[in-house]
Order: C-alpha cells, then sequence, then structure tokens
C-alpha cells in the first residue's frame, strides 16, 4: 500500500492558543505555565517571559488564557514551549501527551513537488504519545529489517519527513 502524503491549510497559532481552556502552573523560575486541559496536552504548552517587558513570543501580541475555572489572564508575548521545558521547571511530566500521526514506509517517491509513502508497512491517523514516537518505532524497524525505512510524523505544530537505518543501505562500489 502506498499513501501520498498531503500538505495541510497554515493556520493561526494565536487563534489556536486561545481556543483552549488552560491550568496555570509557576515554576522555580517563577515564570507561569499554561498547560491546556486537553489529552495531547503538551502540544499546548505556553509560558510568560514575566522578565522582558517588551516579550516578542507571538509578535508582542497580547493572548488571553481562559483557565479551567472560567478566570482569563491576558499575557503579552507569551512562548509557545514544550514538555521537557515544562518538566524541568515544574516537575510535571506530560512528555506522553503528544498527538502524533505517522507513516512508516520501504520506501518513497517524489513527483510535482508531492512525497508518496511507498510499501508502507505501518500508519496511524494519530496516537497521543511522545513526541518521538514514530521516528523511534522506525528506528525499532530498521534495526530488526537491517534495512532503512522512512517515516513521516505530523504533529499540530508541524511535520517530518526522514529515514532511519541509514546505515543499512546498499554501499555503491
Amino acid at each position: 500500500m502506498d499513501i501520498a502524503i498531503r500538505s495541510l491549510p497554515m493556520r493561526c497559532a494565536s487563534a489556536i492558543a486561545e481556543e483552549k481552556k488552560y491550568h496555570v502552573h509557576k515554576g522555580k523560575s517563577g515564570k507561569r505555565w499554561f498547560v491546556a486541559d486537553i489529552p495531547n496536552a503538551a502540544d499546548h504548552i505556553y509560558v510568560e517571559d514575566y522578565h522582558s517587558q517588551s516579550s516578542q513570543g507571538f509578535g508582542g501580541r497580547t493572548l488571553i488564557f481562559e483557565l479551567v475555572d472560567g478566570e482569563k489572564i491576558p499575557i503579552k508575548g507569551p512562548w509557545h514551549s514544550n514538555s521537557h521545558a515544562l518538566l524541568g521547571d515544574t516537575g510535571i511530566d506530560i512528555t506522553n501527551k503528544h498527538l502524533i500521526s505517522g507513516i512508516i514506509s520501504r520506501d518513497i517517491s517524489w513527483k510535482n513537488g508531492q512525497a508518496t509513502m511507498v510499501d508502507v508497512i505501518y500508519s496511524d491517523d494519530g496516537i497521543v504519545g511522545t513526541f518521538d514516537r514514530v521516528s523511534d518505532m522506525a528506528r525499532q524497524l530498521a534495526d530488526i529489517s537491517k534495512t532503512p525505512v522512512h517515516y513521516y510524523a505530523r504533529s499540530e505544530g508541524g511535520s517530518v519527513l526522514a529515514m532511519e537505518g541509514r546505515e543499512y543501505a546498499k554501499q555503491k562500489v
């Protein structure tokens, strides 16, 4: 089976941030962390840069974060962050709460700038887990089969198309 990789439309990151409800946590740094109240919370972590009055996250725009209790907190120029930074500053571990879709195949082809995963050996429409779930699985499959595999992983923040097991590719003499 082959699967064509489709392009996704561009979306407004600040609108995505403001459409969710959050829990707020204070870190050792004194920064406030806003974590979305959804199953894939690790994809929606924002942090206020209280050290800088001219914070330029989101181009310096003020975002309104609504908490689960209904309180609304305006933050000027917050930064989108990640689960490892949240863990380091707060001790809160949500590193296994990323929504990642994945495809792993034996080959890949290109036509008119469109990638197609050829001879697909695994695909899913999105599973909540670690951020590297698909690349880790591709690495395991390459090591078991002793052949390179290609993988495509997509999150709400972007995607990657790469290869694992490059060391198993046949050397040209």
